[in-house]
């Protein structure tokens, strides 16, 4: 009888097989993340004195994945065989992975350009980097907005984006008023982007890097939904959706949507919370175009105000394990009545809504925040 052992750390629903062939054999979970299995050599060998044979991972039944490379054995081997999973062999080198608007230099206009990928090959050879990774540069331009921002919503599969393009190679002078405009644009601490997300197709499941946290996954929404930009979500993280297998790479991102979410209580709270803060959203003038004032203390606390001539909103949000009290004085120089920021004839901001539990909310009294979430108050 030979006794197979392999070290391989599944995950739920994930069980290991041994294969010779069409021949395959279950193998039982031991402590420390082994795997084994118990078979006849003559089972295993059959007529022949060599055999080659590799372990595959099945899910709930299918197999998802098996070994790069398979083992051999031959016949009278040794009563017991410790093997290594066999993955993939890879070359090992150190990069760099920028897009190129985030090329800056003093030649550019006010973004990266290509002329810029000169200059960041010159410095990745001379610190012995051996691969640059940039986002598409194909041209996106189709509506004159924002939109066009998006680097994989391409228009051709040729023609590059112009805005990478260096004016004063292609011809135009530096007179005062472009070098005035230059100066004005290089100077812009970031560019005016307006996407923001939380996670994608390049990044784990927000769920898989909160620890399958409810509340931290509210506390997210919360501020995806009130911070300045247009808010991207990546399907399914609205209902908590974790990765089907990180090693697959970005393949173990793309699950399948999950039809049985509202049998998942989990899922259901987390789902409730985005469709109140994102329906409310809609029509939130401050959010869409307001201004932002933003107090940080040192705490892992958050505060905010979103504001405009039409709304203020304020945004708390307790990142601790412990519970917090609004530091309402500590924005006193926002709230007042009068506040530079709002305008003279402003009014003190006392009560408002809270967003998400729909409750009255009047900052004449202690208010105080649970540990790991979060509130949105619309001021009356």
């Amino acid at each position: 009888m030979l006794k197979f052992k392999v070290g391989y750390k599944t995950r739920w629903g994930e069980n290991l097989f041994l294969r010779s062939g069409e021949r395959s054999w279950a193998m039982e979970y031991e402590a420390g993340e082994l795997w084994s299995a118990e078979i006849d050599e003559n089972e295993l060998f059959g007529n022949e004195d060599n055999v080659e044979y590799y372990y595959e991972v099945r899910t709930d039944g299918i197999p998802t994945r098996h070994e790069w490379r398979a083992h051999s054995l031959s016949r009278g081997a040794a009563g017991e065989i410790a093997d290594s999973w066999s993955d993939i062999p890879g070359w090992k080198g150190a990069g760099t992975a920028v897009p190129v608007f985030a090329l800056r230099s003093g030649d550019d206009f006010g973004v990266g350009e290509f002329l810029d990928l000169a200059k960041l090959v010159d410095w990745a050879a001379a610190t012995g980097q051996s691969v640059i990774q940039i986002l598409p540069i194909n041209d996106t331009t189709m509506t004159g907005e924002w939109m066009d921002s998006y680097p994989y919503n391409a228009n051709s599969t040729f023609a590059l984006h112009p805005q990478f393009i260096n004016l004063q190679a292609a011809g135009v002078v530096p007179d005062e008023e472009f070098v005035k405009l230059q100066k004005e644009l290089n100077g812009l601490e970031k560019i005016d982007y307006m996407m923001i997300f939380a996670g994608n197709h390049d990044t784990e499941r927000i769920a898989d890097m909160l620890g399958h946290s409810v509340p931290r996954q509210k506390l997210v929404f919360t501020l995806l939904a009130t911070l300045r930009g247009i808010p991207q979500v990546f399907y399914a993280d609205e209902l908590m959706g974790v990765s089907r297998d990180m090693r697959q790479g970005h393949g173990g991102l793309r699950i399948d949507f999950p039809l049985d979410w509202q049998n998942n209580p989990e899922s259901v709270e987390v789902h409730d919370h985005f469709r109140r803060l994102f329906t409310w959203r809609k029509t939130a003038s401050a959010i869409h175009n307001g201004g932002t004032i933003q107090f940080l203390r040192r705490d892992n606390t958050l505060a905010y105000f979103r504001y405009n001539d039409e709304q203020t909103v304020f945004v708390y949000a307790n990142n601790s394990h412990e519970e917090k009290v609004i530091p309402w004085e500590d924005y006193r120089e926002f709230t007042m009545a009068g506040a530079a920021r709002r305008g003279a004839e402003s009014k003190e901001l006392v009560s408002g809504t809270d967003i998400v539990g729909g409750n009255k909310v009047d900052f004449g009294q202690e208010i105080r925040i649970a540990p790991l979430s979060t509130m949105v108050v619309e001021f009356e």
